[in-house]
């Protein structure tokens, strides 16, 4: 049984089930976590959109001062409310197409796994957003599926998940984010079968390999992740 529930471009959350991930999908997001760490100081604001449950939203508290978390889901917050206690982390239902927050707010604003679930349109409108809630020379970090990930070409399929709305390639990403100053792009475990079936921990030799040639191949890896100056 899935773990979300997805209806008119959302998702919305049946467990806390990035809390509960095990094997090569805690490791991901662990990935991720480590890709946001090298651009967040101690002293940063930073909103995370699309916060889910709140596990990364809550790691993120290690990193910065201050940390808001949104997301379109009310069992999801409720979920992270239910999860995250810390006085630094604020959390609320808020939509990334209509930020609820004035001009240069933020010094961060991270978008882990979210793009993917809005439309090409929506994801230009929630773009606009986070550069008006950025500060100057402000930092957004993004992770996303690769539509054309090694597996899915090998497969020549053109989404990871049907239950996404879009995914992108490298150049359809940095194209949407035009508007920002690259600073780094990566990528996050190299999807090479048949070893991708190999993902209980038991296997993590193997992961040891994958993850970073992902990292080395990013145009072949399962996800990108981006970091970009607010120009």
């Amino acid at each position: 049984m899935s773990n979300i529930e997805k209806s008119k471009g959302t998702i919305d959350y049946k467990t806390p089930y990035h809390w509960e991930a095990q094997g090569v999908s805690r490791e991901i997001q662990l990935r991720r976590l480590q890709f946001a760490r090298k651009y967040i100081k101690p002293k940063d604001f930073v909103l995370d959109i699309g916060c889910g449950d709140g596990f990364l939203t809550n790691a993120l508290s290690e990193l910065g001062e201050r940390i808001v978390g949104i997301d379109t889901s009310v069992t999801g917050i409720s979920l992270a409310q239910s999860r995250v206690d810390k006085a630094s982390v604020e959390l609320a239902v808020g939509s990334a197409s209509d930020l609820p927050f004035k001009e240069n707010t933020f010094d961060v604003v991270t978008l882990f796994e979210v793009i993917e679930h809005i439309s090409a349109e929506q994801a230009r409108s929630a773009i606009e957003e986070i550069s008006r809630v950025l500060r100057e020379k402000g930092k957004l970090i993004i992770t996303t599926p690769n539509s054309h990930n090694l597996h899915n070409r090998i497969l020549r399929r053109r989404l990871t998940s049907q239950k996404h709305e879009k995914e992108y390639r490298q150049a359809e990403l940095l194209q949407l984010l035009s508007g920002f100053e690259q600073v780094e792009i990566s990528g996050i475990y190299l999807p090479l079968p048949p070893f991708t079936l190999l993902c209980k921990s038991r296997y993590r030799f193997i992961w040891q390999i994958l993850f970073p040639l992902g990292k080395w191949l990013p145009k072949l890896a399962r996800f990108i992740a981006y970091c970009g100056w607010k120009k």
